[in-house]
């Protein structure tokens, strides 16, 4: 009995997968980033700014259920006013590998929710101002820049088959710093809409 037990739940994982819808698709997108925990102090206004991504994009699953990680390169940079009397500019470069879970409500309608690592390949800085003995200073390499930054996405997004195109607009919370400094606690919050063209 337990014999036939485990050749009908394997027969039932081999139906499943074999029914799986599998693809790869071409990645862009366009954000806007926040950095938030700077100290009061320092900062007397947002630290914001736009950036953009392009990778690619991976599925595996069910119609209803499909999980979605991907490989973007991506580059942002986030500005504000500093106390006393000046600008901080700070820009990044990252290799960002989202591993997406997406549910669909509806044909054509999903939400997704899933786990965001940004692997740091640049990040730099620039401070500017009167209120600075080293205003208009050239850009600087962020000292004890974290190697690695994970987030926490949610999202929602629609399925467009005739073209075939997937649009999804997601929210990214980071989880970690992007400093090992010590006493550093600055992290980063994103929203991101993006678009992938399915060719396979």
């Amino acid at each position: 009995m337990k014999l036939l037990s485990k050749i009908a739940l394997a027969l039932a994982v081999a139906a499943s997968f074999a029914s799986a819808e599998v693809g790869v698709g071409a990645h862009v997108g366009g954000s806007y980033n926040m950095l938030y925990n700077i100290p009061t102090e320092v900062a007397s206004d947002d630290i914001s700014g736009f950036g953009f991504s392009a990778g690619a994009d991976f599925k595996l699953g069910l119609a209803m259920l499909q999980v979605v990680p991907g490989a973007y390169f991506a580059y942002e940079t986030e500005c504000g006013d500093l106390d006393p009397a000046g600008e901080y500019c700070f820009a990044q470069t990252t290799l960002e590998v989202p591993v997406m879970a997406r549910y669909s409500i509806i044909p054509m309608l999903f939400v997704e929710a899933g786990p965001q690592f940004a692997f740091n390949i640049s990040s730099t800085y620039e401070i500017s101002g009167t209120g600075f003995s080293y205003a208009d200073a050239e850009s600087q390499d962020v000292e004890d820049a974290s190697f690695m930054e994970l987030g926490l996405s949610v999202g929602v997004g629609v399925d467009l088959p005739i073209l075939p195109l997937t649009v999804d607009l997601k929210y990214t919370i980071g989880l970690t710093t992007l400093s090992d400094a010590e006493g550093a606690d600055v992290k980063r919050m994103a929203i991101d809409l993006g678009v992938t063209y399915w060719f396979l």
